[in-house]
C-alpha cells in the first residue's frame, strides 16, 4: 500500500515505502523508490486521491477523474491493462464526485443520473454488476439512494441550529446541505445562531436528489453574549503602547482579535489589552466570550489605538481662510459647529464639522461680536452696533432678547444656572440677564474697556479689560478683583482649558496668552496670529482662534504632555510624589500603575506634585488634552505593619520588626 496525500497546494504528494513504486503507483513519472513526499505534476487542483494495492485514483476540482499504477487487472478503468506512472485522464466524463481504489479494482460514484461506477477484478463480485466478469473500464449502473433525516430533540451549544444526514452509501459521498425555517410551510428563516428555544423545521437538499424536511424541537441553550463595549486609546510618540480595554457581561471574559473576522489571537481572557509598540492609528477587535459555555458573541467590537504625532509645541493650523470677512467672536453648538460673527458683514457664519462655510444669519445684527449657546441650543449674539442682543433658534429664527441698557456689548457668557452676562465695553460694567429677559447690573466699576468674559469651573466670572491689559476675577456676588496685571496687549477673547487653564487673545501683539489658576502668565503662540479677538475650544480640546486682521480662523493643536523622571519612586497610599517633564501644564489627570491619583496639583509646565492613591506598582501616566505620556518604575509600598506578611514591599527609609521560627543547631 501506497501513502498519497493532497496538500494544503491542493497538488498531491506520494510517499513510498519498501519496493513500492515498481508499477508506477506514485505517479511521478518514474519507477523510483520514494523516501520522502514528492508532488506530481505542477497541477493545483486535485480535491481527493485514493490508494489502492498497487495503484491511484484522484479527482481534479473539474469533476475530472485521473489514475497512475498498475493496470494489469484494468483496475485503471482506461480502457487497457497497461502500467503507466504518470497520472491519465479516465473518460471524459466531468461529474465525478467519489472515488475508492481497492485491491485491484475501483469504484466510484458519478453524479449524473446518480450512477455507481466499478472497473478491475470482479472474481468474486467485487464489482457489484451482478456477475464475475472482470472490466478495464469503468462500468456504471444506475442507484437510488436512501436519505434518512435525523430527527431529534436537541440542546443546540451557542444557539446554533445543526441535523444529521443518512445515506444509503457512505456519508461522505456527495455533498449535501441545510435549510433551517420557524414554519412547517419552511417559508420563514430565523437568524441562525437561534435565541429562541421551540420548534423548528429543516430541509436538507444533497447531490442525490434527497430533498427531505423534518422538526428539531431545541430546548435551552447557551446563548452567544452580546458583542463587549470597547473603551478606546490614544498614545503619542512612536513605537508606543497604548491601553485598550473592554467590558463583557457576567460570566464573560474577553478575547483580542488583529481582524474582525478571524485574523490573529492577540490575548485571551482578559477585559484590558496593551498594543505593541505602534506609531500609527490602529484598530483591534474585542470578542465576548462565556467562560463555561465558551459561546462567543457573533460580533466583534472594534477599540482603537490612536497614536498622535508628538510635537514639543502647540500645533497651528490655518482652519478656515476664505469666506468669513472680519471674524470677531466664535461659539461652538452641542454638534460640533462652529458659529462665527462677523462685524463687517453683519451676519453669522457657520461652519460645520467637515470645514464648509455657509452663512446662519444675514438679517437683523448691527456689528455683532460675542456669542453664546443656552443649554437649548439656541444662540445669542451681542449687537455692538445697536446695542442690543439678538436671540436665535437652531433653525435661524432671529428675535430681540434684550434692548434696553446696553451699551457696544461685547463678550457674552452664560452662568449653568442659564443666566446670561453680557460685557458692556461702552459704560465699563457687565449686565446680568435672566432666562426671562429680566437686566441687573451685576458690576458697576473696576473695569476698563471689557471685552471677552468667561466662567471657571467653581463659577467666577473673568473679564479681559482691553483699555488696561489686565484681567479681572469677578465672585459670584460680584465682588471685583484683577487676576492678571502683566504680560498682556489688549485683551479680547477669552477661554477656559478643560483643566482650568484659561487663554486670552492678545489683539495688540498678535500672540495667545496661558494663565495658569494662579495667575502666572506664559506666551502660549507667539506667531501666525492676526489681530485675535474671540477664542472657543471644541470638544476634543482643539483651540480656535478668530484672526480679525487677516480673515481667518487658526486651529491650534496643545502639544501632549512628556515625564521626563518622578521622585521617589516609591510611596504609599496618602504621600505626595513629585513629576517633572514638559507640557504638564494642561494635565487633566495622573494615575499610578493605572489607579489614579488621589490628587494632583500643577505646579508649572514643568512640574506636578500628586498624592498616592491605593493601587498597584507599574508607570506613572499623565493625560491631557491631546494624549497621555507615561514613565515605568514606580513601585506602591505600604507603611510596615505587625506583624508582616512574606514579600511585603514596604517604603524606603522605614524599618519594621521581623520574627521567625524554626530549629536552631
Amino acid at each position: 500500500m501506497d501513502n498519497i496525500i493532497v496538500s494544503p497546494s491542493k497538488q498531491t504528494e506520494p510517499y513510498g515505502r519498501g519496493g513500492s513504486n515498481d508499477n508506477g503507483q506514485l505517479g511521478d513519472g518514474t519507477n523510483t523508490l520514494r523516501k520522502s513526499p514528492v508532488k506530481i505534476g505542477t497541477a493545483a487542483n486535485w480535491t481527493s486521491v485514493a490508494a489502492g494495492e498497487s495503484h491511484s485514483h484522484a479527482l481534479k476540482s473539474n469533476g475530472t477523474l485521473w489514475a497512475w499504477g498498475r493496470n494489469s487487472n484494468g483496475e485503471l478503468g482506461d480502457g487497457s491493462n497497461s502500467n503507466t506512472s504518470s497520472p491519465v485522464q479516465i473518460g471524459s466524463f466531468s461529474d465525478w464526485v467519489s472515488i475508492k481504489s481497492g485491491f485491484q479494482f475501483s469504484t466510484g460514484v458519478r453524479s449524473d443520473a446518480n450512477r455507481f461506477c466499478s472497473t478491475g477484478d470482479n472474481s468474486i463480485g467485487q464489482l457489484g454488476h451482478g456477475n464475475n466478469v472482470n472490466l478495464n473500464t469503468f462500468g456504471c449502473d444506475s442507484i437510488t439512494f436512501q436519505c434518512v433525516l435525523s430527527t431529534q430533540a436537541i440542546t443546540p451549544l451557542c444557539g446554533e441550529l445543526t441535523a444529521d444526514l443518512n445515506t444509503g452509501i457512505a456519508s461522505e459521498i456527495g455533498a449535501y446541505s441545510f435549510s433551517f425555517y420557524t414554519d412547517a410551510a419552511l417559508t420563514i428563516a430565523p437568524v441562525n445562531p437561534v435565541s429562541v428555544a421551540g420548534m423548528y423545521y429543516v430541509k436538507a437538499t444533497t447531490s442525490y436528489g434527497c430533498d427531505l424536511t423534518d422538526s428539531i424541537l431545541v430546548n435551552a441553550f447557551n446563548p452567544n453574549p452580546s458583542a463587549p463595549t470597547g473603551v478606546n486609546g490614544t498614545g503619542c510618540g512612536t513605537s508606543v503602547s497604548i491601553n485598550l480595554s473592554a467590558t463583557s457581561g457576567v460570566g464573560e471574559t474577553v478575547d483580542w482579535y488583529s481582524e474582525s473576522t478571524d485574523g490573529v489571537l492577540l490575548a485571551s481572557g482578559t477585559n484590558s489589552f496593551s498594543t505593541p509598540g505602534i506609531s500609527s492609528t490602529k484598530i483591534y477587535y474585542a470578542e465576548a466570550r462565556n467562560i463555561a459555555s465558551g459561546c462567543i458573541s457573533l460580533t466583534r467590537t472594534a477599540v482603537t489605538a490612536f497614536v498622535n504625532v508628538l510635537n514639543t509645541t502647540p500645533t497651528i493650523s490655518s482652519y478656515i481662510n476664505a469666506g468669513i470677512n472680519s471674524p470677531e467672536y466664535i461659539a461652538f453648538d452641542a454638534a460640533g459647529n462652529m458659529y462665527v460673527s462677523s462685524a463687517s458683514t453683519n451676519t453669522i457664519e457657520k461652519v460645520d464639522v467637515y470645514g464648509f462655510v455657509s452663512t446662519f444669519v444675514n438679517t437683523g445684527l448691527s456689528s455683532p461680536s460675542g456669542l453664546a449657546f443656552d443649554a437649548s441650543g439656541n444662540l445669542y449674539v451681542a449687537n455692538t452696533g445697536s446695542n442690543n442682543i439678538k436671540k436665535i433658534t437652531s433653525g435661524g429664527s432671529v428675535s430681540t432678547f434684550v434692548n434696553t441698557g446696553l451699551s457696544a456689548p461685547t463678550g457674552l457668557a452664560f452662568d449653568t444656572t442659564g443666566n446670561l452676562y453680557v460685557a458692556n465695553t461702552g459704560s465699563n460694567n457687565i449686565k446680568k440677564v435672566t432666562s426671562g429677559g429680566s437686566i441687573s447690573t451685576f458690576v458697576s466699576s473696576g473695569l476698563n474697556s471689557p471685552k471677552g468674559l468667561a466662567f471657571d469651573i467653581a463659577g467666577n466670572l473673568y473679564a479681559a479689560n482691553a483699555a488696561t491689559n489686565t484681567i479681572s476675577k469677578i465672585n459670584k456676588f460680584g465682588a471685583v478683583t484683577t487676576f492678571v496685571s502683566f504680560g498682556l496687549n489688549s485683551p479680547a477673547g477669552l477661554a477656559f482649558d478643560a483643566t482650568g487653564n484659561l487663554y486670552a487673545a492678545n489683539s495688540g501683539s498678535n500672540t495667545i496668552a496661558e494663565i495658569d489658576p494662579s495667575g502666572s502668565v506664559s506666551v502660549f503662540v507667539n506667531s501666525g496670529m492676526s489681530t485675535p479677538h474671540g477664542l472657543s475650544f471644541d470638544g476634543a480640546g482643539n483651540l480656535f482662534v478668530a484672526n480679525n486682521g487677516n480673515h481667518t480662523i487658526s486651529k491650534i493643536t496643545l502639544a501632549p504632555p512628556s515625564i521626563t523622571s518622578f521622585a521617589p519612586v516609591n510611596r504609599p497610599s496618602g504621600e505626595t510624589v513629585t513629576i517633572f517633564g514638559h507640557n504638564l501644564q494642561g494635565t487633566s489627570a495622573v494615575s499610578f500603575g493605572n489607579t489614579a491619583a488621589a490628587s494632583f496639583t500643577v505646579v508649572n509646565d514643568t512640574t506636578i506634585t500628586a498624592v498616592v492613591g491605593s493601587g498597584a506598582s507599574g508607570k506613572v501616566m499623565v493625560t491631557n488634552a491631546v494624549c497621555s505620556d507615561s514613565l515605568a518604575g514606580f513601585t506602591y509600598c505600604i507603611r510596615p505593619l505587625s506583624p508582616l506578611s512574606a514579600d511585603t514591599t514596604i517604603c524606603y527609609g522605614q524599618s519594621a520588626n521581623l520574627s521567625a521560627t524554626g530549629v536552631m543547631s
